[in-house]
């Protein structure tokens, strides 16, 4: 089933991040537009939970789509695109150095079993391979995946939104006392969660009513408020595994783009997402179709250029030319042909190989 205007939803998320890696307005006050990149991923995690809910949940629940089945099309639908950037990615690095670098092969591991992360907070297994820094959300993504299967199987609906909260808290205080990848998925788990809600309550056509917004509102809540009390009590105002070899600019000050701040920014960015999003919704979305309905001509390769972008734009550069502006644009058409050939022709020859 496509949905147009989730199709442009995730088409404008993804152009978003590629526009917030080129550093547009950097030192102006344009850069509050356009450096608020992790937003959009936020927002990939609701459109993708709701769009879960309502392609799998039904068939799921009766018993129609059994787990296999279930994995072969997530599998199918992340894992080859996934392994052509790991390869671009360490091509890219490569091809930067001047030389062939050496393969960390752990890095590797946890990226192709996806639990990577960004070295921002504790508990950080491993970064995103070869600098790929957007893979990180990836691995969150994939594990959801995961846990809606039995939840979608085996819990009656009317308890499903409490589990997902017990989930969540799980995560959050098995986390503050042992950081690690795994309680951090969780504690993400609520906020994909919320799209599922959503898919469910547009299902039922009724996207507004009071019992769905008394439980993102107070699932949020106690998110935001609980991130906001382990920030209180941390100790460390340096970053835990804080390095300052790697981060020799580092101030040791607190930092918006690290733990436990990061955490408070993502549960934000959800409630003004939601927000803004139920409000519009609430006024028939007008005007969506002349502007953001534009960017579904790029929902069929937004996964693609969201993991190919940033090794192709910003880490490899084109030597032969010495204009920036040339060289950015060789590296979008290459970037945006690439795309269209894996996740569009590779991905199509795969889903029948997969069927």
């Amino acid at each position: 089933m496509k949905l147009n205007k989730i199709e442009a939803l995730r088409g404008i998320a993804a152009l978003y991040v590629l526009i917030h890696h080129f550093n547009i307005g950097e030192g102006t006050w344009v850069k509050y537009f356009t450096q608020q990149g992790q937003m959009a991923v936020i927002l990939f995690f609701l459109v993708s939970g709701f769009v879960i809910h309502v392609s799998n949940h039904h068939v799921i629940h009766e018993g129609k789509l059994s787990f296999k089945k279930y994995f072969i099309k997530r599998f199918r639908r992340i894992y080859p695109v996934l392994l052509v950037s790991l390869l671009i990615s360490y091509l890219a690095l490569c091809l930067s150095e001047m030389k062939w670098v050496g393969l960390n092969g752990f890095e590797l591991f946890v990226n192709i079993i996806n639990l990577q992360d960004l070295d921002r907070h504790p508990g950080c297994w491993e970064e995103a391979f070869a600098g790929n820094t957007p893979l990180w959300s990836l691995s969150y993504e994939w594990w959801f995946y995961m846990m809606f299967f039995p939840i979608a199987r085996y819990v009656p609906m009317k308890f499903q939104r409490y589990l997902a909260i017990s989930i969540f808290l799980f995560g959050f205080l098995s986390f503050w006392i042992l950081p690690n990848q795994v309680s951090i998925i969780f504690e993400y788990f609520i906020i994909w969660w919320i799209g599922v809600e959503l898919g469910k309550a547009w299902k039922e056509k009724h996207l507004l009513n009071k019992q769905l917004l008394i439980y993102i509102y107070s699932s949020l809540g106690v998110l935001i408020g609980l991130q906001f009390l382990r920030l209180l009590l941390y100790k460390e105002r340096l970053y835990p595994s804080f390095n300052p070899y790697k981060y020799p600019d580092y101030s040791g000050k607190w930092d918006i783009a690290y733990y436990p701040l990061i955490n408070i920014l993502h549960s934000g960015y959800a409630i003004f997402l939601l927000t803004v999003g139920l409000i519009w919704y609430k006024l028939k979305l007008w005007g969506f179709k002349h502007s953001i309905g534009y960017f579904s001509f790029f929902a069929p390769i937004s996964y693609s250029i969201y993991v190919f972008h940033y090794p192709l734009v910003m880490r490899y550069k084109f030597p032969i030319f010495d204009s920036l502006a040339m060289q950015y644009s060789v590296c979008l058409i290459v970037l945006f042909l690439l795309c269209y050939l894996v996740e569009v022709k590779l991905q199509h020859r795969i889903n029948l190989i997969l069927r």
